[in-house]
């Protein structure tokens, strides 16, 4: 599940099969969380006949759009789409699905939405380009919306020379988006240095055009497997990221952090945001493992949850920075699952009105259900 805020309305998106092919499912609360009204379908597809995976969903003053990735055919992931929906504030549809990506060529995977005002502009994964022996490559690309209410011409947003060891797996993964003054920002995992490093490109266009990459994990040592980067930007345009950190062959994933005061044109060194280390004995102690970070921001203040097993299964965890990422106060525990064995994972989260929601992937019921918590988070 994906969750955006705007007021007292919280809008939680998933996934699932409920007759036939999976579909893209809208829940909506007007009561900041509390309760949420029964979800309905998002898309104008017949009921399970188009196979509609990993929706995103963007909010703002009566404006709220979703998108998604669907099969063109069944359930074969060779040939794809990039879908919209727009609707209003109660989630309600204001017209028909809209056609993001241009092409059929290839497939197309994790959709990312922001809004630039009442605009959308969406990032994902395409397969359109093809490398060595003809075989697909997957790459980043962006669109944005158009004052007639559909996309503009797509562009791809990762540019460089892989080395020549990756020329054949130039692929780029798990794309995120952020939207802030006019200007885009995306990042992304990335195959160019033959290791998964997280990369980052500005838009300074409204996503028309995007600018050099910049890498921002710094570890320079094999072997590396960074991924599911986070971004949010703060009102004086600095750019937070946070990402799944596997680097020099350790045992375990870690969340690390890093921030850039120039628009994304480099990045501090980066630093561990989790605090799964504190009191660690490696003599002694069982390394753990911190994935799927989510990142936003508010005022100067930043706020994080993470998929965390440190207590023997998954669970979701929460860490906030009171001064711009400068320092993070000690994770706290966001699901109230206790010492069961059900897994939790994936978290999204979003800020409004001074408070925290925070949605994910629930099994405590034996299957796979979508979960929402919120707290207060006041800004100065």
């Amino acid at each position: 599940p994906r969750v955006a805020a705007h007021g007292k309305h919280v809008y939680a998106v998933w996934h699932q099969a409920r007759h036939g092919l999976d579909n893209v499912y809208l829940a909506v609360s007007r009561d900041y969380g509390r309760h949420f009204r029964d979800p309905v379908r998002v898309s104008d597809n017949r009921r399970g006949s188009v196979a509609e995976m990993l929706p995103t969903v963007a909010a703002r003053s009566g404006e709220v759009v979703v998108a998604w990735q669907e099969f063109a055919v069944g359930r074969s992931d060779d040939r794809g789409r990039v879908m919209l929906a727009r609707l209003d504030s109660r989630g309600r549809k204001k017209g028909p699905d809209l056609r993001v990506d241009d092409t059929d060529e290839g497939g197309k995977w994790l959709p990312q939405v922001a809004l630039d005002g009442s605009v959308p502009v969406v990032a994902w994964i395409d397969e359109r380009d093809r490398g060595l022996q003809d075989l697909p490559l997957e790459h980043v690309y962006a669109a944005r919306g158009t004052a007639g209410g559909g996309f503009g011409a797509n562009v791809r947003v990762d540019a460089g020379t892989p080395v020549p060891l990756a020329a054949h797996l130039d692929n780029k993964w798990s794309p995120t988006i952020a939207v802030a003054g006019g200007k885009v920002f995306v990042a992304w995992s990335d195959f160019r240095n033959y290791n998964w490093d997280v990369y980052f490109a500005r838009s300074d266009d409204g996503g028309l055009t995007f600018g050099p990459n910049t890498r921002i994990d710094d570890f320079q040592g094999f072997e590396r497997v960074n991924e599911h980067a986070s971004l949010a930007i703060d009102p004086l345009g600095r750019v937070h990221a946070a990402w799944t950190d596997l680097r020099a062959r350790e045992p375990d994933t870690n969340i690390f952090y890093a921030r850039s005061d120039n628009g994304g044109a480099t990045f501090s060194p980066n630093r561990q945001l989790d605090d799964s280390k504190t009191g660690f004995n490696p003599d002694r102690d069982t390394p753990t493992n911190q994935w799927h970070p989510a990142l936003t921001s508010a005022g100067n203040r930043l706020f994080a949850a993470w998929q965390d097993n440190r207590l023997g299964n998954n669970d979701i965890f929460f860490a906030s920075s009171p001064d711009s990422g400068a320092t993070f106060t000690p994770a706290e525990r966001v699901d109230d699952t206790g010492a069961g064995q059900s897994e939790q994972g994936r978290p999204s989260m979003a800020w409004s009105d001074g408070r925290c929601y925070v949605a994910w992937e629930d099994n405590r019921r034996g299957t796979g259900q979508a979960f929402v918590a919120r707290r207060d988070c006041p800004v100065p």
